[in-house]
């Protein structure tokens, strides 16, 4: 509020006293030179004549005992009576009101003559109708200022009323925020404004809210006054924002990319999309969310493939895997983790659902699908194809992953209604499969093979590409049936194709069982490299003759034909038909066989190489009809070495063959009877030192063709000649090393 001068105080008292008439001798005032000198109350007529030289008060009247006090003008004595005393106003007599400052300007001190010259006692009370004091003092009557008022009220159209929280002002007292305004004239402000300057600054607050009111967002201001649009964004002409500020808006085009000026907001074949959007062409939509590594949901049972952008973000999840792949496709989107379901769970992939098989899988997509089965009851060409999806594609693999509790399903219905296709999954050339935690089945009636790699193509047994996801393969057949070929390592244009595995802790990279032809088939210029415990066939019941359950089904393990390479280590091959290894040549050349830390038992033949070259250590070969063969296709003729690399190597067991666990004649195993733990019918040399036997001796035999008639080379053989369990046998001028002997007592049964 504002403050006036402070008025001058009035009324001070004022005591006058009147000096006392000197006697002299002479008169100065024209009196004879005697001078009479009247006693108090005495008539005169001038202040010479009285002793007290006061006549009443002005000169006249009666003379005074002594001078009258006069403090105010209104209390002063009028006369002085006939004793000579001050005649005083009665205390009925009112005094002038008075109007001081020191109160703070806005109280009238009123009073009554005291009969002593003087006013008094006072009575304050405020100004009327909430004035201040004025300059004169006495109450103002009417206001230009809050100064003019009392304390707490402002003045407003010339009267003194109290401020106001919201409605019209003059000046900044007349609001309880003290802010009229933004310049002291328009409506009170519930507080003061911000952003006071510029085009968007505020100009006044609200009469009804008392807010401030602000340039509105229409109002153009800043350097920006057209439109563009460039990298994705959109750029506004610049205007204020309606709080006071001066914006030059952007708008992220995402996941639309830039048109002309502005953002698009649909897109087609040619575009239209931002950087890491893609289109859905069938709805004209921009979908974002799929870059590398992202993931898309898919629901074979709750997914709608006509909404667009499904399975991305919060949105409803896609129905087919042919769909999502189309989608990865579009966006060129790499390391895509497919999440499958069914109802939310695992269950039957129903290709009448609307799904297409074969998939095909690429892009590097991992497809995790945990209780899935995957089965395609009418089809011919397969249930999953890895390879390139389009021409943008150049990523070269694809993942299929279950967990360990809940492996994905591939060749069969939950129901057990295997897949007719000849081949369940086909992996195409420059392309890998990553599985892990896969249960893949393949049917004899069918004669389909589970997985065939073609040349040139990959497959990696027990982890997907990223090294997340680990877990064992497992590939049988179905409970009601045989299976029959476990996978297949194809050929051509002197291509072969390359399987591996990668390194798990107490559980095998692949199980192969069950498959009436051949487990793993490894054709010209593969490269076959095992090493994580693999297993091929199913586990004997006990050890020894017979310890395989029921008929044996596995009739092949490993097939490695022509110029192909396999490494098999700290594996297993148990329960075959047929034989465990089969080494033979092609037009192209022969294979390589490297065994190590593995077990071969219950076959037919543990090893049979007509050519090629193995070496085999630290391993063990027991109750085998026939344990290793080495012989000649006529052109070529194989080499075998068994001498584990020296003494202090890795020495093989090569115990308990007998030609009784031969299968019946007819099944073409090439099984002979009596049998022998090594044959060698090549004119070459067969290490065989440092292997350990079932008997002393060795016992060294050379044998014709039929192993009916035999001879012992050694000074002395433990077994007659023709018996089962002969441990060397040579049936041709090439002979076997025997240096370094080794001797297990072992019963090896009937």
């Amino acid at each position: 509020m504002r403050v006036s001068p402070v008025a001058a105080m009035a009324g001070l008292a004022v005591l006058v006293f009147f000096a006392p008439a000197c006697s002299t001798t002479g008169s100065r005032n024209g009196s004879s030179s005697g001078g009479s000198t009247l006693p108090p109350g005495q008539p005169c007529t001038s202040n010479q004549q009285c002793a007290s030289a006061v006549c009443g008060v002005g000169g006249t009247g009666n003379c005074c005992a002594q001078a009258c006090a006069t403090i105010d003008a209104t209390c002063a004595a009028s006369a002085c009576d006939a004793t000579g005393a001050c005649s005083y106003p009665a205390a009925t007599t009112s005094c002038p009101s008075s109007c001081p400052t020191a109160d703070g300007g806005a109280t009238l001190y009123a009073s009554s003559c005291n009969g002593a010259g003087a006013c008094g006692p006072v009575s304050p009370a405020p100004c009327p109708d909430n004035f201040a004091c004025g300059s004169q003092g006495s109450c103002n009557t009417f206001c230009s200022s809050s100064a003019q008022c009392a304390a707490g009220f402002a003045c407003n159209d010339q009267s003194c009323v109290k401020p106001i929280a919201i409605g019209s002002c003059t000046e900044n007292d007349d609001c309880n925020s003290n802010h009229c305004g933004v310049g002291g004239l328009g409506h009170c402000c519930a507080a003061a404004c911000s952003n006071l300057t510029g085009a968007c600054g505020a100009f006044d607050c609200g009469a009804d809210s008392g807010a401030c009111l602000y340039q509105s967002d229409a109002m153009p201001c800043g350097s920006v006054q057209q439109q563009s649009c460039t990298a994705d964004t959109e750029t506004d002409p610049s205007h204020c924002d309606g709080a006071g500020n001066c914006a030059t808006p952007s708008v992220d085009c995402g996941p639309y990319a830039c048109g002309a000026t502005a953002c698009l907001t649909s897109c087609g074949l040619d575009g239209g999309c931002a950087s890491g959007a893609f289109c859905e062409v069938s709805d004209s939509m921009c979908c974002a969310g799929l870059g590398n590594g992202g993931t898309v949901a898919v629901d074979a049972a709750n997914g709608n493939d006509s909404l667009a952008c499904c399975g991305l973000g919060g949105n409803p999840p896609c129905q087919t895997l042919t769909h999502v792949m189309s989608q990865i496709d579009a966006a060129r989107a790499p390391n895509v983790t497919v999440v499958a379901t069914v109802d939310g769970g695992g269950g039957d992939w129903n290709p009448s659902a609307g799904e297409t098989t074969p998939i095909l899988l690429g892009w590097g997509a991992k497809l995790s699908a945990p209780g899935v089965y995957f089965a395609d009851p009418g089809g011919a060409i397969g249930v999953f194809l890895i390879g390139r999806v389009s021409g943008d594609d150049q990523v070269g693999y694809a993942s299929i992953v279950g967990t360990a509790t809940n492996p994905v399903w591939i060749g069969q219905s939950a129901e057990g209604q295997p897949s007719s296709d000849g081949t369940i999954v086909q992996v195409f050339a420059a392309s890998t499969l990553y599985l892990a935690n896969a249960d893949l089945t393949t049917d004899a009636f069918d004669r389909n093979t589970a997985i065939n790699v073609a040349a040139g193509a990959g497959l990696v047994l027990g982890g997907d590409q990223s090294g997340d996801v680990t877990g064992t393969v497992t590939i049988g057949s179905l409970p009601k049936g045989d299976g029959y070929n476990g996978i297949v390592c194809g050929t051509g244009n002197s291509q072969g194709c390359t399987i591996s595995d990668v390194p798990l802790v107490g559980i095998p990279s692949v199980v192969i069982e069950n498959q009436g032809l051949v487990d793993l088939d490894a054709e010209d210029y593969a490269v076959v490299t095992l090493t994580s415990s693999p297993i091929i066939g199913v586990p004997p019941l006990m050890a020894g003759f017979p310890g395989c359950p029921g008929n044996k089904l596995d009739f092949q393990a490993v097939l490695l034909n022509g110029k192909a390479s396999v490494t098999f280590k700290n594996g297993t091959v148990q329960c075959m038909l047929g034989v465990g290894f089969l080494m033979q040549a092609t037009a192209n050349g022969t294979p390589t066989l490297t065994l190590d830390r593995t077990t071969i038992q219950n076959t037919a033949i543990a090893i049979s190489a007509s050519a090629g070259t193995a070496t085999v250590s630290s391993s063990t070969i027991q109750y085998n009809a026939n344990g290793v063969e080495q012989t000649s296709s006529g052109e070529n003729s194989a080499t075998i070495d068994l001498s584990g690399g020296g003494p202090d190597a890795g020495t093989n067991t090569i115990i308990c063959s007998n030609g009784d666990a031969c299968p019946p004649p007819g099944d073409n195993t090439g099984c002979q009877s009596p049998g022998f733990s090594v044959l060698n019918s090549t004119a070459q040399t067969l290490d065989a030192s440092n292997v350990t036997w079932d008997t002393r001796g060795p016992d060294l035999f050379a044998c014709d063709a039929t192993l009916s008639n035999c001879t012992c080379k050694i000074p002395s053989c433990t077994d007659s000649p023709g018996s089962e369990g002969m441990d060397a046998v040579t049936t041709s001028t090439g002979t076997i090393t025997t240096t370094g002997n080794r001797f297990v007592a072992v019963d090896c049964g009937p």
